[in-house]
């Protein structure tokens, strides 16, 4: 199977139905606690069949990339640390989070809870 280049914005490459976004090299942001920083995954723009889907029909994406994690927190004065760490594909809550722009480009802030799971391979 040959991967399409295709012309996305800046800062993104994309093959087939996946785009993947690169964080800004110089990251100024520092999560605290048990916050994590994730780069959302966008949504699927076509199905499986190569039918592409209107802006209404993607649904809402809750799957994403940490980029940045806290230490952890303090629970009766013991530290209880994160669990995810930059670099891993995460299943968060749908509507979790606030959304952070750093650079121009989107990112999402959570507390480790709102994080459902860790998605390998």
């Amino acid at each position: 199977m040959s991967t399409m280049k295709r012309p996305v914005s800046r800062g993104t490459t994309a093959t087939a139905n996946r785009t993947t976004r690169t964080p800004p090299a110089n990251l100024r942001l520092r999560p605290l606690e048990d916050f994590i920083l994730v780069d959302i995954t966008p949504p699927e723009t076509s199905s499986k069949g190569g039918i592409i889907l209107p802006e209404t029909a993607q649904s809402v994406t809750n799957r994403g990339k940490v980029v940045a994690a806290g230490p952890g927190r303090y629970e009766q004065g013991c530290l209880i640390p994160t669990t995810v760490k930059a670099g891993d594909l995460v299943l968060f809550e749908q509507y979790a989070g606030s959304e952070v722009t750093i650079d121009e480009t989107k990112f999402r802030i959570f507390r480790q809870p709102s994080i459902i799971a860790v998605i390998d391979g």
